[in-house]
């Protein structure tokens, strides 16, 4: 099985995220990328503390647990569009699973 992963972060939100794309089975998942979310807020200080940002991380939550139905990079590109995200700003790597 060949799974697409990608990583990106929300223009509006500043979330960081990790995208995959299961292209066999058609849906598309997004995750908050915790490693990535350390990160910026080491590097933001204060930024754990700023309630809007708290609350943007809470939603984010939410997000992750659906899986979105997506039968074609294309249908991928367009839902991506529709929450922010340019299509210039994600790569997708493929990933084999055994």
């Amino acid at each position: 099985m060949v799974v697409y992963k990608a990583s990106f972060i929300h223009p509006n939100t500043h979330i960081p995220f990790i995208i995959y794309y299961n292209k066999n089975e058609g849906y598309m998942t997004l995750a908050k990328d915790e490693e990535s979310l350390e990160l910026v807020l080491k590097m933001q200080e204060g930024l754990g503390n700023n309630e809007e940002f708290i609350e943007q991380v809470e939603k984010a939550n939410k997000v992750c647990e659906t899986p979105y139905p997506c039968r074609s990079f294309g249908e991928l590109f367009d839902f991506l569009e529709q929450i922010g995200v340019e299509k210039e700003d994600v790569s997708f790597q493929s990933m084999f699973l055994h």
